[in-house]
């Protein structure tokens, strides 16, 4: 029972810590504070957040592709691999890297959950 406890209280204060921490965050993005690595999409000038205008218009492409021509991930990969276009390292598009610049992209695989891992994960959301 003790161990159970402090498990508990060990894993409220994990989630506390996140919460502040994204919210922390959250404020700096909210002010056009940079936070981590500059998005794709933007620059930074000194401690500013500018969009990149080419970039931007990269990521309307892709998101037009995806969303409005009803593309598959690897087919807008290729397009933009096909016409040139190029990350900021100058390599090839990865769908990885394709899908964070595509919004509200949501993948059609999906792991098997077990029926052990979501009773456990549904009582500790409702108990956090």
């Amino acid at each position: 029972m003790a161990f159970a406890m402090k498990a508990f209280f060990g894993e409220m204060e994990r989630r506390q810590v996140k919460y502040r921490t994204k919210k922390a965050l959250e404020h700096k993005k909210a002010h056009g504070q940079v936070t981590g690595s500059v998005p794709y999409g933007y620059r930074r000038e000194g401690k500013e957040l500018v969009p990149d205008l080419n970039e931007q218009a990269l990521i309307r492409k892709a998101n037009e592709l995806y969303h409005v021509q009803g593309k598959k991930l690897a087919e807008v990969v290729r397009f933009l691999n096909d016409t040139g276009k190029r990350t900021r390292t100058g390599k090839p598009w990865q769908p990885n890297q394709v899908t964070k610049l595509i919004e509200k992209y949501r993948g059609s695989f999906c792991k098997a959950n077990r029926k052990f891992s979501c009773a456990t994960r549904t009582f500790i959301e409702a108990i956090g």
